[in-house]
Order: C-alpha cells, then sequence, then structure tokens
C-alpha cells in the first residue's frame, strides 16, 4: 500500500519515441497483515517496473530508492525521459519534501537521484499530474 506508481508510454511525436511503455512503482508499506493499525506500516525504498505489452507480463526490481518512503507521488517527464518522485514519508506522519529523479533510458540499471530542488511543502498522500501532455 502506499506506493508510488506512473505509466510511460511514449508517443510517436516524443523525442523518445522507441522507448519501451512501462508501468513503474516505488516505495509504499510491505507490511502484509493489513488489519494491523497504522503502526505497522513498513516504509519500502523498492522500485520495480512492468514493460507493458511484453509476453511475460512481470514485474522486474530496478534500483532502490535512496530512502524508504510511504505515499510518495511520482509523474513522468517525456521531455527529460524521467520519473519524478515527490515527498512522501519515511515514517507514518512524518513528510519530506524531496524530489527524486529516475533516468528512463534504462530504468533497470540507472539509479535514483535527489534533485536540488524540492517542494515547497512536505507532503505525503499526495498526488503528481502532468501538465505538458
Amino acid at each position: 500500500t502506499g506506493s508510488a506508481y506512473a505509466c510511460y508510454r511514449p508517443m510517436s511525436s516524443d523525442t523518445y519515441s522507441t522507448d519501451s511503455p512501462l508501468f513503474i512503482v516505488a516505495g509504499g508499506s510491505t507490511a502484509t497483515d493489513i488489519n494491523q493499525p497504522v503502526s505497522a506500516i513498513t516504509t519500502s525504498n523498492r522500485f520495480e517496473y512492468s514493460i507493458l505489452g511484453s509476453s511475460t507480463n512481470a514485474f522486474v526490481t530496478g534500483s532502490n530508492i535512496p530512502v524508504s518512503l510511504y505515499f510518495p507521488s511520482m509523474e513522468i517527464s517525456y521531455l527529460q525521459r524521467k520519473a519524478y518522485l515527490f515527498g512522501g514519508a519515511p515514517e507514518i506522519n512524518l513528510p519530506v519534501n524531496t524530489v527524486y529523479s529516475l533516468d528512463l533510458s534504462n530504468p533497470g540499471g540507472n539509479p535514483w537521484n535527489l534533485e536540488t530542488k524540492t517542494m515547497p511543502k512536505s507532503r505525503f498522500g499526495h498526488k503528481a499530474i502532468i501538465l505538458n501532455r
């Protein structure tokens, strides 16, 4: 629960139009007992992706996020060929304002990088929308 996710589906008019379409998931909680109280949340630094339209229909583990985050948000920049991960919380009710990015030229091999720009306010459980599509 509480993971960030986005779909990367380049159009023929995009600069990187030949990239494989992906469904990407980052962070969240790895607690398996959903009947437990909020204190049972175990934040995760996992990053996984699935190549859409492939015959395997499997998720592949990519580079871990540098920190574990619960309920961050994620969005894609088709112009910069990056996924951006915004905010989240390393522990419940301790939101952060950090932004991480992942170069999608090699989603399984490239690391997540901490961006110098931050969000104006620390948040978790928020949403992100793409404005350049």
